[in-house]
């Protein structure tokens, strides 16, 4: 490995030949979709939204790339797709809208240049980030320690065969952290006696449950990062939970064992691997710093392949160790000589491109979200870009500028909420009997070892009043931040009772019949629905209107008021079996017959034939109600499954009728709105055999984009669908046990 480079293995080109087979194979119709995602997402190369359309992800490790590298990327790009080259929070490079063919291709083409998505998606080692300025601030320039390690792991089977994901982070020092306290394994530069290390923290991470890590080692010599690394992977290859994919992460073991435990069964991996006197990583020295950097600006971290050329054409001749992509989604450019830096930004305004950061927006982060990622519930970059329009110049103010500001689409962080000043992860929430789209608000952040801590969840705001929100907070921050005073300082003294004063202000949006705007997403003009499209999705966006049902039955009965307690914690589960409606007593009565004597005891029968009955109903038994609801509901499964009383027996009340041809039951889902028609699908599935056939019903549009998806999701075949009029017949084989 040299300075700039790294070394790809030969087997990776096998790999590469394979999945072209592979491909190939899909395209024929002679491999299996849920076979080809297996080797397809570990690739690199992720479905989008729009079917047959899909995302290679290149690792760039820590972010560092050649100008040349960065080059040919562009030029080979902008021969299959018109879109941008996109930078992502781990400092990997997306091209979006590809064909199948294509992103054969392209791996192909990337592998002769050292680059490579290999490790891009799936449960494999992922791109190894280190701080993009290392080197101008820290201790030392820790970028050739994450190349090496990138190397040596890239090299290594089990690196691809992980229970889940597994991420490792450097930083240059312990007053820069970067991200290292949310990764798996976080590597933080330290010095002893003069001698180079590393503070080693581990089982961090972010997504649906965020943790930071756990201090493990205080310092470790430089030349014990691989067996560090090596001994983690190892125990997370051991015992990592590959049967539930939501609890896989390395931090669910401690939660498993304990920390005291996992640190002890660490220590013993890390004494097995010392033990194998295994080779040491080749860390060539960081190349001198010998210019200034200036970082470029871009948009919802969005380039053209022209301007990745320009740029790359822009700073070759000072060198190759001179362009790193950055967490925030933009690009520093370094070792700019003094004397040519009003020539380089004088050439990026030319491009287009803007010198920064001088705003708030121009550091913001929003992920893919629902325009193109499958797991998307809200259009996250749409919503930046209302922000920018609507809050506009209130982001250059002295007081606001430097506030960190992230939106993920869904609970999962792609936009690293969980470590932001001010955030919001998208969600679902039902208002006047309506689906809409909302924010969960977090805020609050603080990376720094001693005194970590995630973002805190401060409330919940629609969509449409985010920008609202946002613009009546920066103003009182102008008016109440102090000068000097650091962002973290502020919101402990004043900023967190600000925000959480004016979340309640803007949680509430008119009815449909006044204003439909709140009902659809920003600059969507159809209205919002849950479009969970694969891995069982479907249930995000659910998930997200149960909490609200029943956060909201809890709040009742704080108040007093004993028949919307009852009434919303009816309500809550209903989706779960197919059920909405708007009306008080059909919610009670839907409850009755599905809930009542089926999975919760009959006796809770009286409390809802009191309320239904314009009676006042005990508010022990009330309490009693809203407990079991939730409690029912945490014993429910991410497939929604809800564990039975023993004698109850339920038939599913999908519309049936024999098949024209005779030989599997039809069930008519026709009419039926996205995401009901799914849950109706899955119950029905539920009562048959393994391997049993049935055909759906369905409309066009949106129940049949998201229903066959979300079944293939689930593990159950779709054998084929077809064109029926204006409506759709799709066959499905239910999965094996």
């Amino acid at each position: 490995m040299s300075a700039v480079h790294i070394s790809l293995p030969e087997r990776l080109r096998e790999d590469i030949a394979s999945y072209r087979e592979a491909a190939f194979r899909f395209l024929r119709g002679e491999l299996d979709p849920r076979e080809f995602r297996s080797v397809r997402v570990p690739m690199g190369i992720y479905e989008q939204r729009r079917d047959g359309a899909y995302m290679m992800r290149l690792r760039i490790p820590a972010g560092d790339i050649t100008p040349q590298q960065l080059a040919a990327v562009a030029r080979e790009a902008a021969r299959y797709t018109l879109g941008p080259l996109h930078v992502t929070t781990r400092q990997d490079l997306q091209i979006h809208n590809l064909s199948l063919e294509a992103t054969v291709a392209l791996s192909e083409a990337f592998y002769p240049l050292g680059l490579t998505a290999r490790g891009g998606g799936g449960n494999t080692v992922r791109n190894i980030i280190a701080d993009p300025l290392s080197g101008y601030h820290g201790l030392f320039d820790v970028v050739p320690h994450a190349k090496a390690l990138t190397e040596r792991l890239i090299s290594e089977s089990d690196s691809w065969t992980l229970p889940r994901k597994f991420k490792v982070c450097f930083a240059p020092g312990v007053e820069t952290p970067f991200l290292a306290l949310v990764a798996d394994v976080g590597l933080i530069a330290v010095e002893r006696e003069g001698r180079r290390g590393f503070m080693v923290y581990v089982g961090g991470g972010m997504g649906a449950h965020s943790k930071t890590g756990i201090l493990w080692k205080e310092w470790v010599p430089e030349g014990e990062v691989y067996a560090v690394v090596r001994a983690v992977k190892e125990l997370f290859d051991a015992h990592g939970n590959r049967r539930n994919r939501h609890r896989a992460r390395l931090r669910f073991l401690r939660d498993v064992w304990g920390d005291e435990v996992f640190l002890a069964r660490l220590e013993e991996r890390f004494e097995s691997v010392r033990s194998r006197s295994l080779p040491p990583l080749e860390v060539p020295p960081a190349p001198p710093v010998r210019g200034v950097w200036r970082e470029v600006v871009l948009p919802l971290g969005d380039l053209t392949p022209e301007q990745a050329q320009a740029l790359a054409e822009l700073v070759a001749p000072f060198g190759e160790d001179t362009i790193r992509l950055t967490h925030r989604q933009n690009i520093l450019l370094r070792q700019i000589p003094e004397e040519e830096v009003a020539r380089v930004e004088q050439r990026m305004r030319e491009l287009g491109l803007k010198v920064g950061p001088e705003t708030v927006w121009d550091k913001a982060v929003a992920c893919a979200g629902a325009h193109t990622c499958r797991l998307g519930i809200c259009l996250s970059r749409n919503l930046l870009v209302a922000l920018q329009r609507h809050v506009g110049a209130l982001g250059a103010h002295p007081q606001v500028r430097d506030i960190t500001l992230n939106i993920s689409g869904c609970p999962n962080a792609c936009g690293q909420t969980p470590v932001a000043d001010l955030g919001f992860a998208g969600a679902a929430r039902r208002l006047h009997g309506r689906s809409i789209p909302a924010y969960v608000v977090y805020a609050g952040a603080s990376l720094r070892p001693g005194r970590a801590r995630l973002a805190e969840r401060l409330g919940v705001v629609p969509a449409a009043r985010v920008p609202d929100l946002v613009a009546a907070f920066f103003h009182e921050v102008t008016e109440r931040r102090r000068s000097g005073e650091s962002w973290f300082e502020f919101y402990e003294r004043e900023g967190r009772a600000l925000l959480t004063s004016l979340i309640p202000s803007y949680g509430e949006v008119p009815p449909p019949e006044e204003d439909l705007r709140p009902y659809h997403d920003w600059y969507d003009p159809l209205p919002f629905s849950l479009l969970g499209k694969v891995e069982g999705e479907c249930s995000a966006g659910l998930f997200d209107l149960i909490e609200y049902d029943l956060s909201q039955a809890e709040e009742a009965l704080k108040e007093g008021r004993l028949a919307q307690a009852v009434t919303a914690a009816s309500r809550a589960l209903l989706i779960t079996k197919g059920i909405e409606t708007r009306e008080d007593a059909a919610v009670l009565d839907a409850f009755l017959r599905e809930f009542v004597g089926v999975h919760l005891d009959p006796g809770f029968g009286r409390v809802l034939e009191a309320v239904r009955g314009g009676g006042r109903p005990e508010p022990q038994e009330v309490a009693a109600l809203v407990q079991a609801v939730k409690e029912l509901y945490h014993a429910m499964d991410d497939s929604l499954r809800l564990p039975r009383l023993e004698e109850a027996h339920e038939a599913s009340s999908a519309p049936t009728r024999p098949s024209p041809a005779g030989e599997v039951p039809l069930h008519d889902f026709r009419g039926v709105p996205c995401p009901i028609n799914f849950v109706k699908a899955k119950l029905v599935l539920e009562l048959l055999p393994s391997g049993t056939e049935v055909e759906f019903l369905l409309d066009d549009g949106q129940p049949i984009e998201n229903v066959p998806a979300s079944l293939e999701g689930e593990g159950h075949e779709v054998v084929w669908k077809r064109k029926e009029g204006a409506s759709w017949r799709i066959h499905v084989r239910k999965a094996g046990s």
